[in-house]
């Protein structure tokens, strides 16, 4: 999970962060993510996005 493996201010939608990670597009991550967010796996803090349980960082 390239998430987790990040710290610091993330915007896993950003053509920086899809490039480096590997990523396909930005709609396919912003759909991802929200998936993940239903799921309760990570949250959304002011736009920054976290995992919920710190184990699942690594």
């Amino acid at each position: 999970m390239a998430l987790g493996q990040t710290e610091g201010d993330v915007q896993p939608t950003s053509a920086p962060f899809i490039k480096k990670y590997r990523l396909s597009t930005a709609s396919t991550v912003q759909r991802s993510l929200s998936a993940l967010l239903e799921k309760d796996i990570i949250t959304n803090e002011s736009g920054r996005y976290f995992i919920y349980d710190y184990l699942l960082r690594f």
